[in-house]
C-alpha cells in the first residue's frame, strides 16, 4: 500500500488522519493514533475517494494496542467505534480485501467438475460463497453452474453484475427464476460474492452479498428447487467459461446470515461446520484432483488446462 503523506488535523471532539495514498488489493495501511487514555471513546470512519476501486463494504478497520498481535476490535464497512480499555499507544489498520495462499486460475476454457453427489443436489436452503477476480466482462460467463432450472447456476453478465437462476425442472430448461446482484464486479480485482437462498423464512427469499454487504433481496418464487442429474461445475456451465481467479469456494445446504458471511470473509473454516457440503481452498498447485476440505469428501477434477497461482498459505 502507498500511505503517502499523513497528518493529524484537529476537529471538534478529536482529530482526523488523512492519507494521500490508495490501498491496493490485499494490503494494509497502519495509522499511529498516539498515546490514548483508558475509557476514551473513539469512532473511526474510512471515506473512499471517488477514484478508488475498492468497495466500502469490503474494507476492514481494526484497532491494535502496541505490542498486541490480535486486534482489540475489527469492523467491515469503514466505521469502527470502541472504548479504549487501558492507557497505551494505539494503531489503526485499514485493510483492503484480498486472498491468501494459492488460488485457481482459469483461462476461459478450463474448469473443475465436482460430479453429481447427493450432498450437492441442494433443493432447499443454499449458500454459495467464494472469492473471484474476473479478467473482463466482454462476454457472459459461468463462475459456478449446476442447473439454471434446478439447484442453481450463476452467470457474470457483460455489465459486471451477476445473475443467479434456480427452478423446478432439474436441468437447464423449464421454469426458473432470475435474481440479479444489482452490484457490479470490478475487473482484475478480488471480490467476495455470496448468494443465499433462504427457505427457512416465510416468505422464502434470495439474497446477494458483495464483500459482505447485502446488495439485493427478493422473494423466492419456487420452494423447493428441483434437483437433477447435471454435474456441479466450477468455471464452466451452459454459457462461456469463466476467465480469472477463484478461491475459497464454500457450498452450504443452509442459509448463512449476514453476520456469518461477513465474519467468514477473512477466516478459514475447519471443514466440520454444520451445513457445509463443499469447501475448496485450491491449494493443490498441480495435478488434476481438486480436494474438498469439508467432511463430505466431494472432491473434483480439473477439466482442461487449469492452473494455480499464489504462494502456499
Amino acid at each position: 500500500a502507498s500511505s503517502g503523506a499523513m497528518g493529524a488535523v484537529a476537529i471538534p471532539g478529536g482529530f482526523e488522519l488523512r492519507s494521500a495514498g490508495v490501498l491496493e488489493g490485499g494490503n494494509v495501511d497502519y495509522f499511529d493514533l498516539g498515546s490514548l487514555r483508558s475509557a476514551t471513546s473513539m469512532t473511526t470512519s474510512v471515506e473512499l475517494p471517488g477514484s478508488s476501486a475498492l468497495v466500502a463494504g469490503g474494507v476492514r478497520t481494526s484497532l491494535y494496542r502496541e505490542g498486541d498481535i490480535a486486534p482489540i476490535a475489527s469492523s467491515y464497512g469503514g466505521s469502527l467505534s470502541e472504548t479504549i480499555p487501558t492507557n497505551g499507544r494505539y494503531y489503526l489498520a485499514v485493510e483492503s480485501p484480498g486472498v491468501n495462499g494459492r488460488y485457481l486460475e482459469l483461462d476461459g476454457v478450463s474448469g473443475v467438475n465436482l460430479g453429481n453427489p447427493v450432498s450437492l443436489q441442494i433443493s432447499g436452503s443454499q449458500t454459495l460463497e467464494f472469492w473471484l477476480k474476473p479478467n473482463d466482462f466482454s462476454i457472459r460467463r459461468n463462475p459456478l453452474a449446476k442447473a439454471y432450472g434446478g439447484e442453481g447456476t450463476m452467470t457474470i453478465e457483460t455489465d459486471g453484475t451477476v445473475n443467479y437462476y434456480y427452478g423446478t425442472n432439474g436441468g437447464n430448461a423449464g421454469t426458473y427464476q432470475t435474481i440479479n446482484s444489482l452490484a457490479a464486479l470490478r475487473a482484475d480485482e478480488w471480490q467476495h460474492l455470496a448468494l443465499v437462498r433462504d427457505f427457512s423464512v416465510n416468505p422464502a427469499v434470495v439474497r446477494w452479498y458483495l464483500n459482505g454487504k447485502l446488495t439485493n433481496e427478493v422473494e423466492a418464487n419456487h420452494n423447493p428447487a428441483v434437483a437433477g442429474g447435471l454435474d456441479f461445475l466450477i468455471g464452466q456451465g451452459y454459457t462461456n467459461s469463466f476467465q480469472g481467479g477463484i478461491d475459497e469456494l464454500r457450498i452450504w445446504n443452509v442459509a448463512r446470515n449476514a453476520t456469518q458471511i461477513e465474519a467468514g470473509l477473512t477466516s478459514a473454516l475447519s471443514g466440520a461446520e454444520a451445513g457445509l457440503v463443499g469447501y475448496y481452498q485450491f491449494e493443490e498447485n498441480g495435478g488434476t484432483a481438486v480436494f474438498d476440505a469439508s467432511s463430505q469428501g466431494n472432491d473434483g477434477a480439473t477439466v482442461g488446462p487449469a492452473a494455480w497461482s499464489g504462494e502456499p498459505s
